[in-house]
């Protein structure tokens, strides 16, 4: 019964792995579209 209370608890860290990741990748793509804007906004001002 234990190799399947461990295995239950890998299978949530892995899936709470994975919505974590996934909104690191959201944050980042927000991140890197305010970047890219802020870049043209300088330019624009240059």
């Amino acid at each position: 019964m234990e190799g399947i209370v461990l295995a239950g608890g890998a299978g949530t860290r892995l899936y709470d792995n994975m919505k974590e990741m996934l909104r690191l990748k959201r944050e980042n793509e927000e991140l890197r579209k305010e970047n890219l804007f802020l870049k043209k906004a300088a330019a624009f001002f240059a």
